[in-house]
């Protein structure tokens, strides 16, 4: 690098420098000495003896021996010769240029060399620093990157040479090699150039795959480019493309005409090619040769239809052309055509052709015989009712009498001589005779009265007498006409009488009948204990007609009533003290008496309202919740204190009812106040919250915060008429808890609850969960505090925007979460501390699920209710991370809650939970998720569970209940609709629809056959690598597996190379080993209708045997001129729908080539129109690993606002098998 140098100078005479130090040698703090020079002074000299001596002498310094150097001159002093030494550090004037050193004295006359910082070696070398250390010369190199111009270059390699390139940013080309822009190429691996995508497109390059970006048709191996995106070849884009030997035919387009290109005889109309162009054939749909019209006519083809073009008349199917045009054959134009059987006869047109004239059936003759194609004279031996004959063979004179049944015109046509009706008959079947073949005879001709139509008895029938009497066989498992069942027994009090009439309170079905009581109808049936005419529970007669505890009931229908006196609460007791004595504040019929409150369980009543009450000296109590008193507000204008007490935090539920509990008469509307331990404070006040006009405070209402997790003491109601002005002749106040901590129950406001109020054991006195500090550092997954046992309350802090706090905790089983931040502690949340919260799986890189300000104010909140991904979590240890909301400011102080919603096992059935029996074992009805299993019920906390299914009633998760237990009936021993079957009823008739050809039931093809290999199963299944559209289906091979480099399906196109297997190449690839498998929606395009939430669903259907999912992605292309209007879910086989992307997007459009994969890196929220690239899901796939990928599965679109539409264009499964 230039510097700039000082230039040397060796110009000062000795001279000079000896007279400047005879000058200067004498003065004060002059640095230079001067000495003697004894060395001069010669031998022997000087005084002796007394005389002295004289010495050399000097006049001036020049007369001194030696020589002046720039160290050291000559000096004369006192006529004595001698010398002086420069200073050291004094510069001698002498340069070597560029070797950071400089000449000096050193003090002592003689000449020495000390660094010189300033005398740089310029290397000319733009790519180093050029600088001097301790006195040697350095070069040292730039950084990679920094900017130069020699040598042709233009950034330095860091190695101190310029050269052209050190990245692939450093070249318009984005290729880089040994530090040299390459020129693009169509092999770099990168979009460079004038392509429209990574080595394709553009001038240079071969045109891109399908799905790739372009500019222009050229850009594209189909030819076709919209929206900037290749599309897939179709038959109808006016290019040459894909398959096709010509523009849009040929291949696997619709063939060709002739002289268009072809590559096979399959390409062409006419089925014939010739070189690589089609020929003219009879086949070709164009008039061209010798033919007369588009493939008919002329010497070498088939004639033509009626009105088409003619020569000759043997150019006619109709063999008659007039003037040029075939004309339609008639049954006057003296020529045998059309479907005639002679000239002008037979066919089904014509009149039947004469005797001895041509025939094909009998019906084209007049003789009704048609033997070796001619028409037979009629003879009483033909089997045929020709000639004079009244019937086949007989009558008429020429042939024998008719037998009986036979048709007849007169007597003698009869071989009974009796002809009535146009009937032989000796009887007739209905006129209450039974003669000839008969066996009865009702008087009518009607079947399904016992007596058929042909006087034969029908099967479930006796029949006797003249005229004949037909009745039922009861009990014989048959129903039929005058039965209301038959169970194949006589036996009474089953549902079905020996009478077979179907008994009071049952319901049959079926034939034979199943007949079971009907819960509901006011009747008490078998098994049955009481039925008040209607299904609802906790009225004394629960659901299924049994007597709920605490109840009698009596009567038909069932009447019940609370037995008052057994200590149990139930149904409209206001109360329930273990006896029927009044007197004691609870009467006979378990009503709080005047003057009386009653708490508890069973009750302990206490005399109240007690005038006056007025005041909160007068005030009536204290009261221990839960109770219920009396009162009244009388006189206009009274005001009535009630005291009570609360023993720990609580969560107050106040209310009013008028006269009684559970009533609210008009008129008596009051109004209620919540009031501190200093009666004066107002905490909440009511006036007509409740049943109207009645008042309610409520814990669990916002409004009433001020009635939330209350401190133990002393509080007060204060009850009055709204207005004061009339008066309330009866009220009840009832106080109860929503919570009260320390009772073992979290519920309300309470964030744990472990039954006691002792602190320092994770839950305090208030049932709020101790905090616990963070730990730094802890913003890795290896760092993580914890894991946690839950409920747990963290105290943290962000430190930095760039710090993130992990915590891990653990769930025993199945759970559902509920993770909230607060700032700085409970329950707030200060203005400018946003926070995000992500809840990351077992693997700790996974994101499940993520919120920004869904807690309060600008807190977060991720909640089972709202976020599906944190709900029936397996038992495992997960984490969460939290971070300032744009990592850009300190949170000085947080706290992080993270609680339970559901924990199976616990037998309470909460949250996602359809069951909860206190354990986590399967096969007992309820699974080790807590999810109902298939076939049983469970109802109560704990879940009490049976297997129902074989019951005959439709209940729980059962589709169809038949009454049985027997596999592939129909209805499955697991109470599923067995595939082919519809199943309807109760209890279920089942019916074998598959091979129909109508789509129906659970069907998912009908090709009208129950052979499989066919692509429709014998189960009208799709069976793997079909695609079945229409009913009946029709069955089409493609290609799903897509990594195994063979043509599966014979089009030519293998693996990526079929339009079956083609996905985005941002597709993270299956690991080794696992298969690749693609299934493409069949039913698309699908309009999303505006602004309605239950939008549109596409299906797809895999294959049986597809194999077991190891990785799963969803692939999707959708039109929608306002993308955050949507709200898309996939539903998978079996599986509850799960919230794949919603409200994403903004304003702008579309989504394309959209990849939705869980091992992606970013997050579906965090995309962009028109999100061309692969995202996490918002619902994690992970759960999919494991399930079989066979079945139904579901895309639904959704939109949520008006304005905007849009279009499903397609959509696919992609899924990595397990090997």
């Amino acid at each position: 690098m230039s510097r700039w140098r000082r230039s040397a100078s060796n110009t000062l005479a000795a001279s000079s420098f000896g007279l400047l130090a005879m000058l200067l040698g004498s003065s004060a703090g002059c640095e230079f000495i001067t000495r003697v020079d004894r060395s001069e002074i010669p031998e022997g000299a000087g005084g002796t003896g007394g005389t002295g001596g004289a010495g050399s002498e000097c006049a001036t310094a020049d007369e001194c021996p030696g020589t002046d150097t720039v160290c050291r001159t000559r000096t004369c002093v006192a006529g004595v010769c001698g010398f002086a030494d420069a200073p050291a550090g004094t510069a001698t004037g002498n340069e070597t240029m560029a070797d950071c050193l400089r000449e000096v004295c050193d003090g002592q006359g003689t000449v020495t060399t000390e660094p010189d910082d300033a005398d740089i070696l310029d290397d000319q070398n733009d790519c180093t620093t050029d600088l001097c250390a301790l006195g040697q010369p350095q070069n040292m190199p730039l950084a990679a990157g920094a900017t130069c111009s020699s040598n042709g270059g233009n950034v330095c390699d860091g190695a101190g040479a310029c050269v052209e390139c050190t990245a692939p940013s450093d070249c318009t080309s984005l290729v880089c090699t040994a530090n040299q822009c390459v020129p693009p190429a169509c092999a770099d691996v990168v979009k460079n150039g004038s392509e429209t995508d990574v080595d394709c497109g553009g001038a240079d390059c071969a045109g891109c795959a399908d799905g790739l970006a372009c500019n222009v048709a050229a850009d594209c191996a189909s030819k076709v480019c919209t929206l900037n995106v290749c599309q897939v070849p179709t038959c109808s884009d006016s290019i040459e493309n894909g398959t096709e030997s010509d523009i849009d035919c040929g291949g696997s387009c619709m063939p060709c005409g002739p002289g268009l290109g072809c590559n096979q005889d399959t390409d062409c109309v006419g089925g014939a090619c010739s070189g690589s162009v089609c020929l003219e054939t009879c086949t070709d749909d164009i008039t061209n040769g010798n033919e007369t019209d588009v493939d008919c006519g002329g010497p070498t083809c088939t004639p033509c239809a009626d009105g088409e073009t003619c020569s000759v008349n043997s150019d006619c199917e109709s063999k008659v052309c007039d003037n040029g045009v075939c004309l339609v054959p008639t049954c006057t134009d003296g020529v045998q055509n059309g479907m005639e059987t002679g000239p002008d006869c037979g066919g089904p047109t014509c009149n039947k052709c004469a005797d001895n004239l041509g025939c094909n059936e009998a019906s084209d003759c007049e003789s009704g015989v048609c033997s070796g194609m001619v028409c037979q004279v009629p003879s009483c031996m033909d089997m045929v009712m020709n000639g004079t004959e009244t019937d086949v063979d007989c009558g008429g004179g020429a042939c024998p009498g008719c037998d009986l049944g036979k048709a007849c015109a007169q007597n003698g046509d009869c071989s009974s001589n009796i002809c009535t009706g146009s009937i032989c008959v000796i009887s007739l079947c209905g006129d209450s005779l039974i003669t000839g073949a008969e066996t009865c005879d009702d008087g009518n001709a009607d079947s399904g009265d016992g007596c058929d139509s042909n006087c034969a008895p029908e099967t479930g029938f006796t029949c006797t007498g003249v005229p004949t009497v037909c009745t039922p066989i009861c009990n014989d498992s048959i129903v039929v006409m005058g039965e209301g069942c038959d169970d194949g027994n006589a036996t009474d009090g089953d549902g079905c009488s020996a009478m077979c009439t179907v008994e009071t309170g049952y319901g049959c079905m079926g034939s034979p009948s199943v007949c079971t009581p009907v819960c509901g109808d006011g009747i008490i049936g078998v098994g049955e204990t009481c039925d008040d005419g209607n299904p609802f529970g906790g009225d004394g007669c629960s659901t299924t007609c049994t007597v709920e505890m605490g109840f009698d009931c009596t009567g038909t229908p069932s009447v019940c009533t609370a037995i008052c006196g057994d200590s149990l609460l139930v149904g409209f007791e206001e109360c329930d003290d273990g006896n029927t004595t009044a007197g004691d504040g609870c009467n006979d019929v378990c009503v709080v008496e005047p003057n009386y409150g009653c708490t508890g369980i069973p009750s302990v009543c206490y005399p109240i309202e007690l005038e006056p009450n007025g005041t909160c000296v007068d005030a009536s109590g204290p009261f221990a919740p839960p109770f219920v008193l009396n009162g009244r507000i009388t006189p206009t204008g009274d005001e009535d204190y009630i005291e009570f007490t609360v023993p720990a935090y609580a969560d107050l539920k106040i209310q009013t009812w008028a006269p009684n509990v559970g009533q609210c008469v008009s008129g008596n509307d009051t109004v209620i106040d919540l009031r501190a331990s200093n009666c004066t404070t107002v905490l909440v006040t009511d006036d007509d919250g409740g049943l109207s006009p009645c008042s309610l405070i409520d814990s669990a209402i916002a409004a009433d915060a001020g009635a939330k997790h209350v401190a133990p003491g002393t509080y007060y109601v204060r009850v009055t008429r709204f207005g004061n002005s009339a008066t309330i002749p009866a009220y009840k106040l009832q106080v109860t808890y929503n919570a009260l901590c320390g009772d073992g129950v979290v519920q309300g406001s309470e964030t744990c609850d472990d039954g006691n109020l002792t602190p320092g054991d994770g839950c305090n006195a208030e049932c709020r969960v101790e905090g616990t500090p963070e730990t730094e550092p802890n913003d890795m997954c290896g760092a993580a505090n914890g894991p946690f046992t839950l409920p747990k309350l963290i105290d943290g802090s962000i430190t930095a925007g760039t710090d993130k706090d992990l915590y891990a905790f653990t769930i025993p089983a199945h759970a559902d979460v509920k993770i909230q931040t607060f700032v700085p502690s409970f329950d707030t949340c200060t203005t400018g501390n946003d926070t995000v919260v992500h809840l990351r799986g077992t693997d700790c890189s996974t994101i499940l699920t993520t919120n920004d300000n869904g807690g309060v104010g600008t807190c977060s909140l991720i909640n089972s209710t709202t976020h599906g991904s944190a709900a029936n979590l397996p038992p495992g240890t997960y984490y969460v991370e939290v971070e300032e909301n744009g990592n850009n400011a300190a949170i000085a102080n947080y706290q992080l809650l993270i609680g339970l919603n559901a924990l199976c096992g616990d037998g309470q059935t909460q949250g996602s939970e359809t069951c909860d029996d206190g354990n986590t074992t399967s096969g007992d009805g309820c699974a080790d998720n807590c999810r109902l299993e298939q076939g049983w019920t469970c109802t109560g906390a704990p879940s009490v569970c049976t297997f129902d299914c074989g019951d005959g009633a439709i209940t729980g998760t059962e589709q169809c209940d038949d009454g049985n237990m027997t596999a592939s009936d129909g209805c499955s021993d697991l109470c599923l609709i067995d595939p082919g079957y519809i199943c309807s009823g109760t209890p279920s008739m089942c019916i074998f629809t598959c091979g129909n050809g109508m789509v129906d039931g659970n069907d998912q093809c009908d090709d009208g056959n129950t052979m499989a290999g066919d692509g429709c199963s014998p189960g009208c299944a799709v069976e793997l690598d079909y695609k079945c559209t229409g009913a009946p289906s029709t069955c089409t091979i493609f290609e799903s597996l897509c990594n195994d480099g063979m043509d599966n399906d014979g089009d030519g196109g293998a693996d990526a190379a079929d339009t079956d297997c083609q996905i985005p190449a941002y597709f993270p690839a299956c690991s080794a080993g696992q298969q690749l498998r693609v299934f493409k929606s069949i039913d698309v395009p699908k309009s999303i209708p505006d602004s309605n939430s239950t939008g549109v669903t596409s299906n797809l259907f895999v294959g049986l045997g597809a194999g077991t999912i190891a990785r799963a992605a969803l692939l999707y292309n959708i039109t929608h001129t306002w993308d955050a209007d949507l709200d898309l879910f996939l539903i998978p086989p079996g599986i509850a729908q799960m919230d794949v992307c919603s409200d994403n997007g903004g304003s702008l459009e579309h989504f394309t080539n959209t990849v939705l994969d869980s091992t992606c890196s970013t997050s579906v929220v965090s995309g962009a129109a028109p999100f061309s690239g692969c995202y996490q899901p918002e619902t994690s796939f992970a759960s999919l690993a494991g399930m079989p990928a066979e079945g139904v599965w579901k895309f639904k679109a959704a939109d949520d606002a008006g304005g905007d539409t849009g279009t499903i264009n397609s959509w696919a499964m992609i899924f990595c098998i397990a090997p």
